[in-house]
C-alpha cells in the first residue's frame, strides 16, 4: 500500500483500545487502498494518554 491515511482519535479508554486494535489489525481482514498510520492519541490526562499511546502503537499523543 502506497497511499496512508493519517489517524488522530480523541479518547483512549475502552473503546479507544478497541479502535487501535481495528486500526492495527484492518490490513489482515480487509484490502484496502491506503494504510492507516497511527499518528496522535488525544486525551485530557496527560499520564494516561501517554502510557496509553504507548500501549497501543500510537506515534504520539496530545492534551488540547
Amino acid at each position: 500500500m502506497a497511499k496512508q491515511v493519517r489517524v488522530g482519535m480523541v479518547g483512549y479508554k475502552f473503546m479507544g483500545r478497541a479502535h487501535s486494535h481495528a486500526y492495527r489489525d484492518v490490513a489482515h481482514f480487509m484490502n484496502l487502498d491506503a494504510e492507516p498510520v497511527m499518528v496522535a492519541l488525544c486525551g485530557r490526562d496527560e499520564v494516561a494518554v501517554r502510557e496509553a499511546a504507548a500501549r497501543n502503537g500510537w506515534q504520539g499523543y496530545e492534551t488540547d
